[in-house]
């Protein structure tokens, strides 16, 4: 949305939005769009709605019809065929010829029935090619070998017709749920995204008669003289007055929260019976889907496709999700409901988030339980079979509460001091939205505790009243610790005692500084980069070589291939590049010089004079993590007066370790000059 389209329009009888609900809530469907001139600056919203749901609703029965079309030419025909071909008689055939590739067998044969001749072509049950296992090697190998010696081969032929015969009848079960599944998932993205495409909910907009009103009115104006602005400015100045009329400077005075009735009051309580359901729901479809691949597995395991032990991988994951959920209602059982009371009611942007829940269990060590509070957006992200919900943590703070003994249990206590600058939780929860969750976790003997709540947080500046024990404070003292601790460790150039130790190695000489940044120092982005590319890869080859049979299935395969080759190509470049360079910086004598390799082949090497730097400064790279596990990377650039900029330091944690690292080497660079 365009810097002069910010504002909405408010016009009586119409739902009236605070200035802090206003971005979010018209971000995604504007009711007016303002430009320069009047001419074409109304959209309907209602048409938006209408195309973003048309738009969905088709690509979802895109997905759903290629998965309906693949499985319907290969798992669907596969096993109709092979319920028919258990009837078919035994009987045995001269083979003629032999040929293939890697991904599908071929053969000519000759067989006599009834005193007739026929010939024979058709070797397996499946009509699609597949490199799964060592399936259509082993039978080539056989058929080879039957070639060679001139013996005839087994074959079964149709009773009803006897022109119709095959070499091996057999179904291959692992090949047929692997198909299955591939499909499915196809079909069942597909349906989904159609479905809530459908369902979606438009925002009204404003009707086309109150803006041709307001148009009248403002010519009008224009015609009397007491106007000389443009139709948008009096759009924007209409807005600025409804807004000051309605009286709302937050978020709070005139919202609708408090009908939501797990808000109703300052007791909140859990998602725990919520996450019950979800787990047992997740743990039963998962396991209903994967767990006949183990009939098909031993079959396969009899034939020496030993390939198919990773379809355990899917049984596996059945396995964990019955575990969590039933993790998770063992936990219930142990706490039973724990409830959070507020302090102050809702939570406080500007102000503090503070509160306490009762346990009825008796604690005394505070380090045993973990405070979090995360202010998160939730957001649809990609389109299609990659359409996804995700939730970003904005900002996020965790460390251990207050313990106190009542009777019956352990009250636990804490409160956060939340910046002004965050925004408010959103009431309704459309498609985009932020909301402020608590979670409290327990290493506790036995069961562990975990609870999340779900608070309301709006711009009230209230402070706890009775909750004293400030989250906020050992945060930060935690972070002054570590930085004067790595503050002085650096100054003395120590810098195995800091996080620094993970990704450089110094080396002094006199007063020549080496600093070595080596390889496979990245070793998670790399097993991710290793993952994606290997799994995309992976699947790119099989979508090709499985359905490319026919013209159209060819088409459709390397047409829906595209996005997988793209993940696989950037995941197999990181895989390559992020373990394997290297950087070497060497500062002294006057002269930097800077060497960036791939293992021992250089990339760029660089050497500049003292004199010629002008300054150093720090950059954001990345994250890992996220809320109060966030850990932001940083690397060090340092700046010439006509040969641009240059990295000599990267993949720091921190901004603060990456500021004193900056410092030092600065000073080193300086004391060369």
């Amino acid at each position: 949305m365009s810097a002069h389209s910010r504002y909405p329009i408010f016009l009586p009888g119409y739902p009236q939005y605070s200035r802090n609900t206003t971005y979010s809530t018209f971000k995604y469907c504007p009711g007016i769009v303002f430009r320069n001139s009047y001419r074409g600056s109304i959209y309907r919203c209602t048409m938006a709605g209408f195309i973003s749901k048309l738009f969905g609703f088709l690509f979802g029965l895109v997905f759903a019809g290629a998965g309906t079309f693949f499985i319907w030419q290969t798992s669907i025909p596969t096993y109709l065929n092979w319920q028919e071909m258990r009837q078919w008689q035994p009987a045995e055939a001269e083979l003629l010829k032999v040929g293939g590739s890697q991904s599908n067998t071929t053969a000519l044969y000759r067989y006599d029935h009834h005193g007739f001749i026929y010939s024979g072509s058709r070797v397996y049950v499946a009509d699609f090619n597949d490199s799964i296992g060592s399936y259509q090697q082993k039978l080539k190998q056989k058929l080879n070998r039957s070639l060679a010696s001139n013996a005839p081969i087994p074959i079964w032929i149709n009773p009803d017709n006897p022109a119709e015969a095959i070499i091996d009848k057999e179904m291959r079960w692992g090949l047929f749920s692997l198909m299955s599944i591939f499909c499915s998932i196809f079909i069942v993205i597909g349906l989904t995204v159609s479905w809530f495409s459908l369902k979606a909910r438009t925002k009204s907009s404003i009707p086309r008669a109150q803006l041709k009103q307001l148009r009248k009115t403002w010519l009008n104006q224009h015609v009397d003289g007491e106007k000389n602005e443009s139709f948008s400015e009096y759009l924007r100045k209409t807005t600025d007055d409804a807004a000051g009329q309605s009286g709302e400077s937050n978020n709070v005075s005139n919202q609708s929260w408090k009908n939501k009735p797990e808000w109703a009051d300052s007791h909140i309580t859990s998602e725990a019976k919520s996450r019950i359901k979800l787990m047992w729901g997740i743990a039963l479809v998962t396991n209903i889907v994967s767990w006949p691949l183990m009939f098909a597995i031993q079959d396969e395991l009899h034939k020496g496709n030993h390939l198919i032990l990773l379809a355990l991988a899917f049984p596996l994951i059945g396995i964990i999700f019955l575990y969590k959920a039933i993790n998770t209602s063992l936990e219930y059982r142990r706490f039973g409901i724990v409830t959070l009371s507020l302090d102050p009611y809702p939570g406080s942007i500007g102000g503090h988030v503070g509160g306490s829940l009762d346990i009825k269990q008796r604690f005394t060590d505070s380090s045993m339980f973990t405070i979090e509070l995360n202010c998160i957006y939730s957001h649809m992200s990609g389109s299609g079979d990659s359409r996804r919900r995700h939730e970003d943590i904005k900002w996020g703070q965790s460390g251990t509460p207050e313990l106190k003994s009542i009777s019956g249990g352990t009250r636990l206590s804490f409160r956060f001091d939340i910046p002004d600058t965050l925004p408010e939780s959103d009431v309704e929860k459309k498609t985009n939205y932020y909301l402020w969750r608590i979670t409290v976790t327990g290493n506790i003997p036995g069961t562990d505790f975990k609870r999340n709540y779900i608070i309301p947080v709006f711009a009230t500046a209230e402070e706890s009243r009775f909750v004293h024990h400030d989250i906020s404070r050992q945060v930060e003292q935690r972070r002054k610790d570590e930085a004067t601790k790595s503050a002085m460790a650096i100054s003395r150039g120590d810098f195995d005692n800091t996080k620094l130790s993970r990704v450089i190695r110094v080396k002094k000489t006199g007063r020549m500084l080496e600093l070595y940044f080596p390889m496979f120092r990245n070793k998670m982005l790399t097993a991710f980069a290793i993952i994606f590319g290997g799994g995309f890869g992976f699947a790119t080859f099989q979508i090709i070589t499985i359905f490319g049979t026919s013209t159209l299935t060819k088409i459709l395969s390397g047409t829906f291939s595209i996005p997988f080759a793209l993940v696989a190509l950037v995941g197999t470049t990181g895989a390559i590049y992020l373990p394997l360079n290297n950087l070497k910086v060497t500062i002294g004598k006057g002269i930097i010089r800077i060497q960036r390799r791939l293992l021992f082949l250089p990339i760029y090497m660089k050497s500049l004079n003292h004199n010629d730097i002008t300054g150093l400064t720090i950059k954001r790279t990345g994250s890992t993590g996220q809320g109060s596990k966030q850990i932001v990377h940083f690397k060090v650039l340092m700046h010439a007066k006509s040969a641009g900029s240059y990295t000599i330091a990267e993949d720091i944690d921190g901004e603060d370790l990456a500021n004193q690292l900056k410092e030092y080497l600065w000073q080193r660079i300086r004391s060369g000059i």
